[in-house]
This record gives C-alpha cells, structure tokens and sequence, in this order.
C-alpha cells in the first residue's frame, strides 16, 4: 500500500497549519483578532503562481537522491526539513510573511481570550514575541515556496481517478483528526481535501526518490 494511502500522521502537520488558518480566519477577522501594526498581509497561491516567479524568490537544492536519518522522527518530517535546509529563499515574498504573522497573532489572541489571559501575558507563557512569530511567518513562508516549486518541478497533479477514489477515506481523516461532520466536510472542505492530496502524493513521491533511514 502507498504512503499516500496510509495516511501517515507527520505528512497531515503542513496541511494542518494551513488548514486551521484558513479555517479560523474567519472567525479571527470577524472577533476583530487583526494585527495591528497597519501592515496586512495576504496569502499567495503559489500553486497558482508560475515556476519562474516563485524561483525569483527561492533557490531550490538538491531534493532527490538524499541519504538522510529519520534520527526518531517521522520520515516524510526528516525528509522536508532536510530538503527544507537545501534550499535558500532568495527573497521572501512579504504579503504572505504578513499573512501568516497576522494568523498566528490572532491565533495567540484567541488563546488568550480563551484562557481569560492578557496578549502579552500568554505569550511570555508560551514563550513567544514578535521576533519569534515574524520568524515562524518566514519559515511557513519558506515551506510554501519549497512545496510549490518542487510540484512544479516534478509536474505533480491529482488525476479525477484519485480525487474520487480517496476523497471518502480524507473525509473520514478530517473527521477522526479535527473533529468535523463527515457531511460538512463533504459539502464544503473538498478544496482543502485535494490540497491533502496532493500534498500526501508530493511526500510520497519525495520519500520514494530519497533513502530515509
């Protein structure tokens, strides 16, 4: 059976990131959960976007025939880090760098609120600042650019035969991991389902053209 159809846990972290900021945006923007600094962000498909732009951002290295040890995480983890370190941004696109640094402060926002804490104090909990979120805006940033290049590269694509054969099986994925209704999900997750796909599809490839230990 293929990686893609075990459904394994560490290829479900990317997608899950960006799936709880699409989901939650909504409802941060609507509880007024904004940044605050003037400078907003917004999030570039750069599925949709052509190879030669995203190269103008990042230098793609070496992502094929790579000897890498697991070192006791998941394998398609190890493996996208290590590609990951191969490959240098160039030039970070800053709309989406604001995009994700205004998610993840309306998410600690939202934690905040929850916990009937103060902004400032649940991140001194959390131990985080907005150096360190501007930071992990840049790293999100960088997988985007990574991710989309190499699915470029490769010409990786979901046939009709997979989106239907696999769509009931990532139904119930999202129902067991996130907890939605298997009808909502039908009805009106399909876009983030074939995104799971492909990413799922793009690990898989990627784990069968490196030796990970």
């Amino acid at each position: 059976m293929s990686d893609l159809k075990r459904f394994g846990e560490g290829m479900w972290k990317y997608t899950a990131v960006l799936l709880c900021f699409a989901i939650c945006l909504l409802a941060f923007c609507s509880c007024g959960y904004g940044n605050s600094s003037g400078e907003q962000g917004e999030k570039i498909d750069f599925l949709q976007t052509e190879l030669d732009i995203i190269q103008k951002y990042i230098e793609i290295g070496q992502y094929k025939g790579l000897e890498i040890s697991a070192d006791g995480n998941a394998r398609d983890e190890a493996l996208w880090n290590a590609i990951e370190k191969n490959c240098k941004v160039k030039e970070y696109p800053i709309s989406q760098v604001y995009y994700y640094r205004d998610q993840l402060e309306a998410q600690y926002k939202y934690y905040a609120e929850q916990a009937g804490m103060y902004y400032e104090d649940m991140c001194a909990e959390l131990g985080v600042d907005s150096g360190s979120i501007f930071e992990e805006a840049k790293a999100l940033t960088k997988k985007d650019l990574v991710y989309s290049a190499i699915v470029k590269l490769e010409g990786i694509s979901l046939s009709p035969e997979e989106k239907e054969g696999l769509f009931d099986k990532y139904v119930e994925k999202y129902v067991s991991v996130y907890g939605y209704n298997a009808e909502y999900v039908r009805e009106n997750m399909a876009e983030e389902i074939y995104s799971s796909m492909l990413y799922d599809k793009t690990t898989e490839f990627l784990l069968k053209n490196n030796n990970v230990k």
